[in-house]
Parts: structure tokens; sequence; C-alpha cells
């Protein structure tokens, strides 16, 4: 979903992007009434708004969206999500993600850069959700697996 890859492509206006092996499953609620969901998602689809000033910077948008597969490769959900750069230099960018998975939507949102996140793990706040995660709180961990790939670990809590 998000992050490291995202400012690449806003930096090469365009790159093109590779379909992913995918691993899927869920754990059930445990003692405590936490859930975990492992997930590696495949993008589909970057697009490359540029604003302000030609090329790479501040308020430039990266439009990103994908598939959230089973290990055996079926679709389990969608995602999508936006992401603004605030400081090209520093590779500063906030980002919003939705998941769309059977059961609901869950919402993310977070900042990456110095200062903030780091390269190859980022940790994203979840900030809600609908049906079955209408009360969703916890964080998504993301794992940079190559230039388009991430492992996705959802923790609600």
């Amino acid at each position: 979903m998000r992050r490291k890859p995202i400012l690449a492509a806003l930096a090469g206006a365009g790159a093109a992007l590779a379909a992913v092996a995918v691993t899927a499953y869920a754990q059930a609620p445990t003692a405590t009434s936490t859930r975990t969901i492992r997930l590696i998602e495949k993008r589909t689809a970057v697009t490359l708004v540029d604003n302000g000033s030609k090329g790479e910077s501040a308020g430039d948008l990266g439009l990103v969206s994908g598939d959230l597969l089973t290990n055996s490769g079926k679709r389990l959900g969608r995602y999508q999500g936006t992401c603004v750069v605030f400081k090209p230099s520093l590779g500063r960018t906030q980002c919003t993600f939705t998941l769309s998975l059977p059961d609901g939507q869950i919402t993310t949102q977070a900042s990456y850069g110095p200062g903030f996140n780091g390269n190859k793990i980022v940790h994203e706040a979840i900030v809600g959700g609908t049906r079955s995660y209408n009360a969703a709180r916890g964080q998504v961990v993301a794992e940079d697996t190559s230039e388009t790939t991430e492992k996705l670990t959802i923790q609600l809590a």
C-alpha cells in the first residue's frame, strides 16, 4: 500500500509496476480481543498528479490502487489510497489508504520520511472502518519486499 515505492513512482513519473506473489491468512481473536490479518498487496495502478512546480514538488499526489489476494491467488479484496508530497528532498509524504475486505473496510493514515516512518518497515495508524471493522483501531505494519511489493500485517485492537 503504500510508501517508499510511491515516492519512487513520484520521482520517476510513470514507472511500471509488476505483479507480485501473494500470501494471506487471518487469525481468530485471542483472549485480549486482538486480531491479526496478514496480506501481501498487488499494485495494479499508480497515477501521478504533478501539481505546482513542474517535476516533483510539494503538493504532488500519488493515487494508488490494487488487489489484496489469498495465497492461492484468489482476490480477497482491494485497496486504494492517496499520498501527498510535503518535502520531496526528504521524501516526506502523508498517505491515507482504504482496504476493502469481505467483512468491511479499514482506513489507515501515516506520514513517511525522516522523523516519521523508516524506509523498509513502516507503521500506519488504523483510524476507522466499516461493518465488522466499524470500531477498528490498531496499526498496519507494512514491509517492503521489493520496489512494488509489500507485506501487510493488520493488527486490530
